[in-house]
């Protein structure tokens, strides 16, 4: 159920029914020898939108890390075992129906599938001293890609640059700060927007630990993609607050989720959770009921904006709850309750918003009047939905 602004006023979102919880909807569907499944359901529930693929890290162990998509004209699940944990997946601009996977902070490698055929078609790691953050872009014609990489032993970020179509490294630049994270292509073709949290680490076989956090300073930069040129940074009002994650809309306006390091603040003030950018401009923060915002637990893990409807999500899984912005004005539109929620995308058409969790579900959420469409609602108990989901048809 998705509970307008006005009720959440009075609700307390602590109790809430979380919805996720019931079996009733869930389908359990056994692996084959290929690693592939079929959704059981039929009628209504077999046809999603024609023309969407959605991909996703996914996986629990590193016997299970991989890359699972599900086409929407086939209804079939395909996963490829990986070995390490994926974090965001990017659809390839000059490679039809292929995608990269990139690995989690601290890991160093990047695999490329083809999601027809289910194969890896190359793999490749950064340089030794380099780690990767977890997302990349490709440029305007398809031709470089660019990674967001943390050097290992001074925490420095860069921006890696390959060339796609072998992913031969042609060089780097700095991020414009600490801790690099997300990364998009502006609407311009020239520009990149680098969400650099700010935190500088140390990493641990496979846990990164903040070692920073009392001097942490999280910015929104913008880079020339050609030379590396700062063109223009910004930074919030809250030191405490890192900027991960962010989407860009048609227009250029950026949209921004912040991981709050509430162990270092010294008080327990609220933080909002998610601001608008538009050049030469300051951050503007978005607006919500103090609960929402305590209730997202100083956790965003991902962000999606709607073309169409000029309305964006912020997903928390510790807070479980995917919450919907009025991107104009910043106020809060709804919210949506389900359990562990992270990977947000839009169908190709700009109609719906998918959401995905950790127990494998999907969720369809209608962008005009914001109602969730329970009768696409899909669950494949085997998977484990990562942080981000990607429409690899909504380019």
């Amino acid at each position: 159920m998705i509970f307008s602004r006005k009720k959440i006023a009075g609700l307390d979102l602590a109790r809430r029914r979380y919805l996720a919880g019931s079996s009733a909807w869930l389908v359990s569907l056994p692996f084959t020898a290929s690693h592939s499944f079929a959704n059981a359901n039929t009628g209504v529930h077999k046809k999603i939108g024609f023309d969407d693929c959605w991909v996703s890290a996914q996986g629990d162990s590193p016997a299970t890390y991989g890359t699972a998509w599900l086409n929407s004209r086939d209804q079939m699940i395909q996963i490829a075992n990986s070995g390490f944990r994926g974090h965001d997946c990017v659809a390839l601009a000059n490679k039809d129906n292929h995608v990269l996977m990139i690995a989690r902070r601290p890991g160093r490698t990047a695999t490329e599938l083809n999601i027809l055929s289910g194969a890896q078609s190359a793999q490749f790691s950064c340089p030794e001293n380099r780690q990767f953050e977890g997302h990349a872009c490709c440029s305007g014609d398809g031709r470089m890609l660019y990674t967001t990489e943390t050097d290992r032993y001074s925490g420095e970020g860069y921006i890696g640059v390959y060339r796609s179509s072998d992913y031969h490294r042609i060089g780097e630049y700095p991020s414009g700060g600490i801790g690099p994270h997300q990364l998009k292509l502006m609407p311009d073709l020239t520009t990149l927007v680098v969400a650099n949290g700010g935190m500088r680490g140390k990493a641990n076989s496979e846990t990164w630990l903040p070692t920073n956090l009392d001097s942490m300073q999280s910015s929104l930069a913008y880079l020339n993609a050609a030379t590396g040129e700062l063109l223009e940074q910004r930074f919030l009002a809250e030191e405490k607050a890192s900027i991960r994650h962010l989407d860009v809309t048609a227009e250029g306006v950026v949209v921004v989720g912040l991981q709050v390091q509430r162990s270092a603040m010294t008080s327990d003030k609220i933080v909002a959770l998610g601001a608008v950018h538009r050049r030469d401009s300051e951050l503007k923060l978005l607006t919500a009921p103090d609960i929402l915002w305590q209730n997202m637990r100083d956790y965003v893990g991902s962000v999606a904006v709607n073309n169409q409807f000029n309305r964006l999500v912020l997903t928390s899984p510790r807070g479980n709850v995917a919450a919907f912005w009025e991107i104009e004005s910043g106020e809060l539109a709804g919210y949506l309750s389900l359990h562990d929620v992270c990977g947000a995308a839009m169908t190709a058409d700009q109609s719906e918003c998918v959401l995905s969790n950790s127990s494998g579900a999907l969720r369809f959420i209608n962008m005009a009047n914001l109602q969730e469409q329970r009768a696409k609602r899909l669950a494949f108990e085997q998977l484990r939905w990562d942080n981000h989901l990607v429409n690899v048809s909504a380019r």
